[in-house]
């Protein structure tokens, strides 16, 4: 730089990076030139004073804007899927081994060589959740090996299922508190270790959650899901075992009250509660919510630590009983905090419109947390002086395991964490100044100005440092922990829970980024406003990313499924809310099912599932399968509605009236409504119309021994699998049915039609003719029976007219 105020403390190329790397004691302006053509990109430090003793404290580096590739380049990518991948569903069993590799800080203290190649609980969950959040984004499939499909998805989910199965229905020992479990042969693991780990139960029940929303399983499967659902949130949700004394994630310290543990159980148990309305099980919907909200409650009003201004968030209670554990390992700082923000939902729901990742409260806890590590780890100060951006992150301040080092799942937590921040701020979250200023003093930028991109450059920032740790010499292999003194890797070669977090922090970025961009396009054009009634504002051209992104579609989608067939009746609810403009008159609400307003749900379901709409995000996908079976179970609701509104009655030829012609029994109802065309449509957009023989249960027949009335010219037919059979005719064809014990040809209009009763005997001894009581059918076909003695059933059904013909419905 020419800039005389640019003192340069540390210059150099950096091919990892790409880019010059620049750190200075005050601001300078991006400048020089690379003698050997690389792309110039100044990281600075943007901070009062940058020295060799400000890097006791907060040595966090800033990217002056975010990485115009991904951290982690594609090739490695795809060998991390890869690797990743291995470790899943080892040898078909469901169980995923935490590592395959040598564990010698483990050895070190127990001697035992078994090391992590156990299906740990938790890892294994949370491992199974990352898989599918893959999916339809492109760190699923960038490379050329291991992409992650459906297929694979589902592959493994069946595994895991089978595997959660057998181990609540064939061991005798306690599932709940156990966290590991050989691989080979599912027992459990009856060594010494830190017991109960009470956070399993509700990230198994939770994992599979998920699953079930995902729209890739059966109604039958999905009944089978929410057995063992049951079986671990009937746990989660007694007192006793919210409070119960257990251990940490680390399986080290001690309390009844970790961060951790409380907000996976008040997740899960959340989301518990919503599957249960969708599963018709209102009294354990109600449970698991008093559970969450009253037993548990806000987990983090325990776990905030006054500290002057900057008060940050602790795994244990902020106030620690004198002796516990949670006091001898000083555990007020602690990474699992970093993991507890990530996984629980609590960061990144900017729904509410608070943000929690972009909080004050948040940053000041980075803020504390960057100064810890930072003088906890020498290769962070040697990062940071030689222009490394981000900082990396350990488990806590005492941690003597491997003797105290970054950890790979931590510090990419860290990154997910602050990719979050960036989706919450490209919603619309908006930074207040003491929030501003937390973050500006937590990532040393005075001009950090709180936008989308701001937060994912802080979150290349992290991954661009841990990156620069992992040698491509080791082919993208993760390990567990990186040298404090080296930034080597050490220690459990091909940790699955580290590409778990890796993977994850990629994904989010991904979708953080998409915000961004749509954020930074302009909304609107000035346009003057020559009438005054008219308010509407064009956009200077089509958005580059859908106006709704695919976390808000998700939500969305969710939100709809929910309200579609209601405890599998495949009735839909119009509005499960209160609706204050009907209090007065109908406190029911909307609460009914509107034969409207669910037939034009349901071909928004089927339009949707046909189309990236019904898959992005990563929560309750509308796959064609998932709409199909719904679509199924609508037509039945159809059936019965209109069986219920009278379009099918029976009639005793041996009770005449006073004219001698058949009358309806007492009571009966024949109606019609304006919404069968809307079903018709239905059938129309999913099968289309293909002429067949109607032999379903609905088949026209004059008697079963006789042929299908379709063949005599009632029209075109179509069947679908699984499905009854359907017909349409043209309003204006005279249709006439096989009918009476001569067969003759009766009229079809002497069946049933338009007008009232009329003087006149149809064709066919016997034989009844039958009118709507007032003049509400444009057209109708039914069948006649056979003139035979005893009761004989007449169904009239109505037809109205759709574009140019007519659709039959029954």
């Amino acid at each position: 730089t020419n800039d005389p105020a640019c003192e340069v403390y540390a210059f150099g190329f950096q091919p990892e990076f790409g880019a010059l790397r620049c750190a200075t004691y005050s601001q300078c302006s991006p400048g020089g030139a690379v003698s050997d053509g690389g792309t110039v990109s100044v990281y600075r430090r943007q901070h009062s004073a940058v020295s060799a003793s400000s890097l006791m404290g907060n040595c966090f580096v800033l990217l002056a804007s975010p990485m115009e590739t991904p951290p982690i380049p594609d090739e490695a990518v795809a060998k991390m899927r890869k690797y990743f991948l291995a470790n899943l569903d080892v040898n078909g069993t469901g169980r995923s081994i935490a590592s395959p590799g040598p564990i010698p800080a483990l050895e070190q203290i127990t001697g035992h060589a078994g090391g992590y190649s156990y299906h740990w609980t938790r890892d294994g969950a949370l491992s199974l959740a990352a898989l599918q959040n893959l999916l339809g984004w492109s760190v699923a499939s960038v490379g050329t090996e291991a992409i992650v499909t459906q297929d694979v998805v589902q592959e493994k989910f069946k595994a895991y299922v089978d595997w959660v199965e057998k181990l609540h229905t064939e061991h005798n020992v306690d599932v709940y508190g156990e966290p590991i479990w050989n691989i080979q042969n599912g027992s459990v693991f009856t060594g010494g270790w830190c017991r109960p780990q009470t956070d399993g139960p509700p990230l198994r029940a939770w994992t599979l959650i998920r699953y079930a929303g995902g729209g890739f399983i059966s109604p039958e499967e999905e009944s089978r899901i929410w057995k063992l659902v049951k079986l671990d949130l009937d746990w989660v949700a007694k007192k006793e075992n919210v409070n119960l004394e257990g251990c940490d994630m680390w399986e080290e310290t001690r309390s009844t009250n970790f961060l951790w543990n409380r907000v996976v159980m008040r997740g899960a148990l959340e989301a518990g509660a919503f599957l249960a309305d969708r599963m018709g099980d209102s009294d354990r919907a109600q449970r698991y919510r008093y559970a969450s909200e009253t037993i548990i409650g806000d987990p983090l009003q325990d776990h905030i630590e006054e500290s002057g201004h900057w008060n940050y968030f602790t795994e244990c209670p902020a106030k620690q009983q004198q002796g516990s554990s949670c006091e001898k390992y000083e555990k007020s700082i602690d990474g699992a905090v970093i993991l507890a923000l990530v996984h629980s939902g609590i960061a990144g729901d900017a729904s509410s419109g608070a943000g929690m990742a972009a909080s004050k409260a948040v940053a000041s806890t980075i803020l504390v947390y960057n100064e810890a590590f930072c003088g906890a780890y020498s290769i962070n100060s040697q990062d940071s002086t030689t222009g490394i951006p981000g900082v990396l992150y350990g488990r806590y301040l005492k941690d003597a395991y491997g003797g105290g080092n970054p950890w790979v799942l931590i510090t990419a937590a860290l990154a997910n964490l602050l990719y979050l921040a960036a989706q919450e701020v490209a919603k619309g979250v908006s930074l207040p100044e003491d929030a501003l200023t937390a973050w500006r003093t937590a990532l040393q930028a005075e001009d950090f100005r709180g936008r989308a991109n701001d937060f994912l450059a802080a979150g290349d920032s992290v991954l661009a440092r841990l990156r620069h740790h992992i040698d491509a010499l080791d082919d993208w292999h993760l390990y567990e922990q990186l040298s404090k003194y080296t930034g080597k890797q050490y220690n459990a070669k091909d940790l699955t829970w580290s590409y778990a977090e890796v993977l994850s922090a990629l994904k989010v970025r991904e979708s953080a980024l998409a915000l961004s961009r749509a954020q930074m396009r302009p909304l609107g054009l000035p346009v003057e406003m020559t009438d005054p009634g008219n308010c509407f504002v064009p956009i200077s051209g089509p958005l580059a990313y859908a106006p709704f992104d695919d976390d808000a579609i998700a939500k969305m989608r969710k939100h709809f499924m929910a309200n579609l067939n209601i405890n599998g009746t495949g009735a839909m609810t119009a509005s499960p809310g209160e609706v204050p403009a009907l209090k007065d008159c109908c406190p029911g609400g909307y609460n009914y099912s509107w034969v409207r307003d669910g037939a034009l749900s349901m071909l928004s379901l089927l339009s949707m599932s046909r189309s990236p709409v019904g898959t992005v995000g990563r929560d309750n996908h509308a796959s064609q399968e998932v709409a199909d079976k719904m679509f199924a179970t609508y037509m039945t609701w159809v059936k019965h509605q209109i069986s219920l509104n009278g379009t099918s009655f029976q009639y005793n030829d041996g009770q005449k009236n006073s004219r001698g012609r058949g009358r309806l029994p007492q009571g009966a109802k024949v109606e019609c409504r304006n919404w069968p065309p809307l079903h018709a449509e239905l059938v129309q957009t999913t099968v289309g119309w293909s002429p067949t023989a109607c032999t379903g249960p609905h088949g026209l027949r004059s008697s079963p021994n006789e042929r299908n009335a379709s063949k005599g010219g009632l029209g075109a037919c179509f069947v679908r699998p699984g499905l009854d059979c359907y017909c349409c005719t043209h309003p204006r064809r005279d249709m006439r049915l096989v009918g009476g014990n001569r067969g003759q040809r009766v009229p079809l209009e002497q069946v049933c039609d338009a007008g009232g009763p009329s003087a006149g005997r149809p064709n066919g001894p016997r034989n009844g003719r039958f009118r709507p009581p007032r003049p509400l059918f444009d057209r109708c076909w039914g069948r006649i029976g056979r003139a035979a003695a005893g009761p004989h059933e007449v169904q009239c059904n109505c037809c109205w007219e759709l574009h140019d013909g007519v659709s039959c419905l029954f």
